[in-house]
């Protein structure tokens, strides 16, 4: 898990807890938490990239959450149908510093630290997911990209739409 901005704005969201504070959620303390560091991918990218699996783009999921997919230079957008199972530490974060669930997608990765856009066509994202699976990384596929000229990206599990550097729900 440890996304980058994590340790920083988690400090000062939950700054009137100790870092020897345990929360029952994390089975460990807060500081403990805190200082798990980032997972690094550039090894399993490196290897991806070496492959002929047709990558569309890369992205670090970290500072502007999942905005950051929008950063390619294309008219798309991004449909996030599943999500893995929501980090304790963010479920923390939220509810000990009653920050809203347009702002935890915004900030946070919410558990996804990178993201790969690969081809469905062919086999490309099954061995793509193979070569995540022998550097033992979890991998998800947790959405599709739509042609978008307004380029918005939708958060299904929570209903979110965002764009233009910020998240609301969808109507």
């Amino acid at each position: 898990m440890g996304p980058s901005l994590l340790p920083l704005l988690a400090r000062r969201l939950l700054k009137k807890y100790r870092p020897t504070t345990h929360f029952s959620d994390l089975g460990r303390s807060l500081g403990d938490e805190l200082l798990t560091p980032t997972r690094i991918y550039a090894c399993e990218v490196v290897d991806i990239l070496k492959s002929d699996i047709d990558v569309k783009a890369l992205m670090h999921i970290t500072s502007d959450g999942f905005l950051n997919l929008l950063r390619v230079a294309s008219p798309t957008g991004y449909v996030i149908h599943s999500l893995p199972e929501l980090h304790p530490i963010f479920k923390i974060i939220e509810r000990e510093a009653n920050v809203t669930i347009e702002e935890m997608y915004r900030v946070f990765n919410m558990g996804i630290g990178f993201c790969l856009v690969v081809s469905h066509r062919g086999n490309h994202v099954t061995r793509a997911q193979e070569t995540l699976k022998r550097h033992n990384v979890e991998r998800y596929e947790i959405g599709r990209t739509v042609s978008d000229p307004e380029k918005a990206v939708v958060i299904e599990p929570v209903h979110l739409v965002g764009k233009d550097g910020r998240f609301r729900k969808r109507r």
